[in-house]
């Protein structure tokens, strides 16, 4: 048993006045006469025995109702006689999204995490210096606070979009040569996707670890998993964006209100039914390809969590594909009008003997038309990163062809005439041109096919399963197997035309965004041409202004996301004052997966750690009592307290009734 405050002991001698008091009695004596003594003779007798037991009781009343009252002041406690302390107490409050939650007690998980550290702090023992760390990382863990300082501390925490493993905040801790001397305090709700590995745990075996694991309501979540595009944007007037919902509950959500808004003004509304633990796909009609640019944000309407009831993303418009045609005379007429649509497409042509090679490197697609032989300085390195498309001269040098498109090619082996194969229009190649298609669909024919052997993927197929288009396994080169003439087909006058070559173009240059970033990602990738050399990019929104990390590459320039972007929204990145595109940010979906590890799954984990100790607790009184009896040992000046008021109860009726 030791004290908390010995000093008081010293009190015990006051036990000395009662002592003194029944040695010397200082009541007055007053005479009184009587004419016959016998009779109190008597009773002298009778009664002196047991006057002297009442004085020695009633003396020790007084003496034990001492003793016990100096010992509650003292302060008894048990402890273990391996407990040991430390004069540094490092704290780990957890202030991400999902400590927004209600606790059992009624507060937020992240205000009860605030009261339960200023209740270690009121239980604690003068002397003893604080290190407290929250999500931000942005506090040195080697500055030192005293109990009061850490309280002011407390009142600046605010929730925050970084999320830290157990690994990140052991690593943190261990930056500073105090860590061994510390005991370690770990607030937080223990999410399963973000808590992390527990063998950080075991990196200090002489250190004392508290897992402090907050209750809260029954976990349940619904939230915006993924947006994104249909993959051929831009050939109809159909575009699809397509959402999923994931419902991280355990039970059904039905009739979930789901919003989408662009530029702030709601185009569409709907209502659906999300299993348990699932996620569900939909898909929405954003119009047509020149009209859907814009901020958009959904909004899902979800009571359990709020903070990620909304998702935003941009649609900007695509830049244009950049074709070259390279033609031996005469350019094709067909494939010109093709690719005429200048909303769409850059198109350059030019003869063989008249060509510009910067234009030409600077091409997502390369048409080469009619070709007989494929120029000596076009090769694969040439071209690396590039998308060819080779159309057949009438007298082609297959030993070209093949150099180029790493597959053989040679004559054809009938003269028969064939049709395109409807079962190839099927293939996930082609989602997203065709709406409906039928058996009876009429497809153009075929005549006299170049015979292809080796590495390659077939994309269109004839009915006797001739290649008509195929793709080179190794790279992103087309072969047609036919010229665009009309005595080999009529493919060029077929309405199946400009979709197969809206495709190849499409996969050609990549025209698929980012929606949208999360903040976890770090970094903006954007086209180099937006940004010139030396120039100074600006990230902001409404209210403030970010100037972010630069790094330049061949074909991009990345850009670090700014710490102090806190919050989901819109953002605008500047140059000079000139708009360069908008961007989108969110919160990351990890912290959205807001089921957290119970109470038996933490004690599982750390089965095998002596040093670390688990406390479940509703509110900051219990963690406090249950903190104070295990680390501290169990309080006995409740029971010195009643004691002391026992004896003093005896003595009181030892004076009254004998």
């Amino acid at each position: 048993m030791q004290f908390l405050y010995p000093g008081v002991l010293w009190a015990i001698g006051l036990i000395s006045v009662p002592i003194i008091i029944h040695l010397f009695n200082f009541r007055r004596v007053k005479k009184v006469y009587f004419s016959n003594t016998s009779f109190l003779h008597q009773v002298k007798r009778e009664t002196k025995k047991r006057s002297q037991l009442k004085k020695l009781l009633v003396l020790a009343a007084r003496i034990l109702f001492i003793i016990f009252l100096v010992l509650a002041f003292a302060q008894p406690v048990t402890r273990s006689p391996d407990t040991t302390f430390k004069s540094l107490r490092k704290i780990y409050l957890d202030n991400s999204l999902s400590m927004s939650r209600q606790g059992l007690g009624g507060l937020s998980l992240l205000d009860e995490g605030v009261q339960i550290v200023e209740g270690l702090i009121a239980s604690s023992e003068s002397g003893l210096n604080y290190s407290l760390t929250t999500n931000d990382f942005r506090s040195d863990p080697a500055r030192l606070l005293v109990g009061k300082e850490l309280v002011e501390r407390l009142t600046e925490v605010e929730y925050s979009r970084s999320f830290r493993t157990l690994e990140d905040v052991m690593n943190r801790w261990s930056s500073d040569d105090m860590s061994s001397s510390a005991e370690y305090f770990l607030i937080s709700d223990f999410q399963e996707s973000i808590t992390g590995d527990f063998s950080a745990l075991e990196k200090d075996s002489l250190s004392s670890i508290y897992l402090i694991k907050l209750s809260n309501e029954l976990d349940g979540n619904i939230f915006v998993d993924s947006v994104y595009l249909d993959a051929v944007l831009g050939l109809s007037n159909d575009n699809k964006l397509n959402v999923a919902i994931r419902n991280i509950g355990e039970e059904n959500r039905n009739d979930v209100l789901v919003k989408v808004f662009t530029d702030s003004i709601q185009f569409s509304t709907f209502t659906l039914d999300i299993p348990a633990q699932s996620v569900k796909n939909t898909s929405v009609n954003i119009g047509a390809f020149d009209q859907i640019s814009g901020n958009y944000y959904i909004e899902i309407e979800d009571f359990s969590q709020s903070f990620d009831n909304k998702y935003y993303f941009t649609i900007s418009e695509p830049k244009k594909i950049e074709v070259s045609m390279l033609y031996e005379s005469q350019i094709n007429k067909y494939l010109k009008a093709a690719f005429s649509n200048k909303e769409i497409f850059n198109l350059n042509t030019y003869a063989l003997s008249n060509i510009n090679y910067q234009e030409i490197q600077a091409s997502d697609l390369i048409i080469l038309d009619g070709l007989d032989r494929i120029p000596d300085w076009m090769d694969a390195g040439a071209v690396e990163g590039k998308s060819v498309l080779l159309i057949p001269g009438s007298q082609p040098s297959f030993a070209s062809y093949q150099q180029l498109l790493q597959f053989s090619v040679a004559a054809a082996s009938d003269t028969a005439v064939y049709t395109v194969s409807s079962k190839s229009l099927n293939s996930p190649w082609f989602s997203g041109i065709f709406s409906n298609l039928t058996e009876q669909i009429s497809l153009p024919a075929v005549n006299n096919p170049l015979e292809v052997q080796g590495f390659y993927n077939v994309l269109l197929n004839t009915n006797a399963g001739k290649p008509f288009l195929v793709k080179s396994g190794g790279a992103n080169f087309f072969l047609f197997t036919t010229p665009f003439t009309d005595a080999s087909t009529d493919f060029h006058k077929h309405a199946l035309f400009i979709p197969v070559l809206y495709k190849l173009a499409q996969s050609s240059a990549n025209r698929t965004q980012n929606l949208a970033y999360s903040f976890d990602e770090k970094v903006v990738a954007i086209d180099a041409g937006l940004v010139r050399e030396a120039a100074l990019p600006k990230i902001s929104n409404n209210e403030r202004s970010f100037i972010p990390g630069v790094i330049r590459t061949a074909d991009q320039v990345l850009l670090d996301i700014p710490e102090e972007i806190t919050e989901p929204g819109f953002y605008t990145l500047t140059i000079d004052n000139d708009t360069v595109t908008q961007l989108a940010f969110n919160y990351n979906k990890a912290e959205s997966n807001i089921n957290s590890l119970s109470t038996s799954d933490l004690k599982s984990v750390i089965s095998g750690i002596g040093n670390v100790q688990i406390f479940d607790v509703d509110n900051a009184e219990e963690f406090k009592r249950h903190f104070t009896e295990a680390n501290e040992g169990v309080g006995l000046w409740k029971y010195a307290l009643l004691l002391a008021l026992i004896f003093l109860l005896i003595e009181m009726l030892l004076l009254r009734f004998s």
